[in-house]
C-alpha cells in the first residue's frame, strides 16, 4: 500500500502510522538482534510449542524467513499489522480470527532456533508475538540457495490443530530461497520435536500440510530489474530467481506462489491471497484500485505478483454486491465496505 495514504487500522493501532511502527520494530528487534537472548533453543517452550492449537474460526499462519538477506520484510509486516488485523476481521476472515507467526532459518547451518513458532493470538497481541521472534543479527543462512522451510511444513502438519475452524486455515511462507529436499529423523527431532522412523521428503511434508490447509509462498527475489516504465520486476529470466520460483511451484503449484519484487506490498499480497480464499477477489481489486490509484506502478506490482493466484479465482463480490457475499468455507455473509482513508 502507498505509505502516503493510510487506511483505517484496527482500533488498537490507531495512534501509530505504518512508518513509525516499522521503524520502532526495526530498532527494537532487527538492529538489536545480536544482543537479544529471549529464545534459548528450538526445543524450549518459548521457541517451539509442543502443540499448536487454536479454537478460532479463521486461522491464519504467517511464516517469515528470519535470515539477514530478507532485509526489512518482517519490519514492514510489523508496521502494517494494525491494517492487516482490520481487514482480516472486516473482510476476509471474520471477527473470530487468530494469527500465528513463525520464523525460519537454516537448520543445516546449526542455527539454534532455525524454527520458531508463536502461539495463536489476535488484535494487539500480534505485535508482542512477532517481536519475540528472533530476526536479523546478520545471519544470512548459507545452504546454497536453501533454507529449512520444510521444517515449518513438517511441524505444522503434525502439531497444528484447529478443531473449531469453520474456514480452511491459510499458511503463508515468506522467503527468498528453496527448501532442502528431505528431512532427516535427527532434524525432525531436534528442530520440530517430532519422532520420525525414517527420513521424509519435503514434498510429502507439504503434501501432508495441504490436506487441511491452503499453503502459499510469497517470494523475495535475489535480483530485481525495472520494467520500461520503472516498475520493479521479479525477473524470472534470472537463473537464481527462476530456480527458486520453480522449486516452490513444484511444491505448491503456480496458483499458490506470489513472486514479489519489493517488500512494501507484502501485506497487499497477503490481502490478495486471503481474498482468493473467500471468493472476494472482486472486492480486493475494487479496494486496492481506489487506494492506490495515484501510484499505478504499485498496482502493477501487486497484480503481477498475484497473477497466477487470481487467474482461476472466482470474481467474488464488488461494491455492487454489498451484503450479498455468499457463505464460503464457514464465512458468514455480511456487508462489505472499503476502509476509510485517514489522511
Amino acid at each position: 500500500m502507498s505509505e502516503d495514504y493510510e487506511y483505517e487500522p484496527a482500533k488498537w493501532s490507531a495512534k501509530t502510522t505504518f512508518k513509525s511502527a516499522r521503524a520502532a520494530y526495526k530498532k527494537k528487534v532487527v538492529d538489536a538482534a545480536p544482543s537479544r537472548a529471549k529464545l534459548k533453543g528450538p526445543t524450549k517452550a518459548d521457541a517451539l510449542p509442543k502443540e499448536l492449537t487454536t479454537d478460532c474460526a479463521g486461522p491464519v499462519l504467517i511464516s517469515i524467513d528470519h535470515t539477514g538477506s530478507m532485509g526489512d520484510w518482517a519490519a514492514i509486516v510489523r508496521g502494517k499489522l494494525g491494517y492487516l488485523d482490520h481487514e482480516m476481521r472486516t473482510e476476509y476472515r471474520g471477527e473470530d480470527v487468530e494469527t500465528c507467526f513463525l520464523s525460519i532459518g537454516d537448520a543445516h547451518e546449526r542455527e539454534p532456533h532455525a524454527l520458531q513458532v508463536r502461539p495463536f493470538v489476535s488484535g494487539g497481541d500480534m505485535v508482542k508475538e512477532l517481536e519475540v521472534l528472533d530476526f536479523g543479527g546478520g545471519r544470512r543462512g548459507g545452504g546454497g540457495l536453501h533454507e529449512t522451510y520444510e521444517l515449518g511444513a513438517l511441524y505444522l502438519s503434525r502439531k497444528f490443530k484447529a478443531p473449531k475452524s469453520t474456514m480452511k486455515p491459510v499458511v503463508i511462507f515468506i522467503g527468498d530461497e528453496m527448501c532442502y529436499p528431505a528431512i532427516s529423523p535427527a532434524m525432525a527431532r531436534d528442530y520440530c520435536g517430532i519422532d520420525l522412523k525414517r527420513p521424509i521428503t519435503t514434498e510429502q511434508a507439504f503434501r501432508d500440510l495441504r490436506t487441511f490447509c491452503s499453503v502459499y509462498a510469497i517470494l523475495k527475489p535475489y535480483r530485481v530489474r525495472k520494467d520500461s516504465d520503472g516498475t520493479p520486476v521479479f525477473d524470472k529470466s534470472d537463473p537464481i530467481n527462476e530456480q527458486v520460483y520453480l522449486d516452490w511451484v513444484e511444491l505448491l503449484g503456480a496458483g499458490y506462489v506470489a513472486p514479489l519484487p519489493i517488500p512494501e506490498d507484502v501485506v497487499n499480497v497477503i490481502f490478495g491471497i486471503l481474498a482468493r480464499e473467500v471468493d472476494k477477489v472482486g472486492y480486493f481489486k475494487d479496494e486496492i484500485d481506489d487506494r492506490q490509484k495515484d501510484v499505478p506502478e504499485r498496482l502493477k506490482t501487486v497484480y503481477t505478483a498475484l497473477h497466477d493466484i487470481h487467474k482461476d479465482a472466482p470474481k467474488g463480490v464488488s461494491d455492487d454486491d454489498v451484503g450479498k457475499s455468499k457463505i464460503v468455507r464457514g464465512m458468514l455473509p455480511g456487508k462489505t465496505k472499503r476502509t476509510k482513508r485517514l489522511i
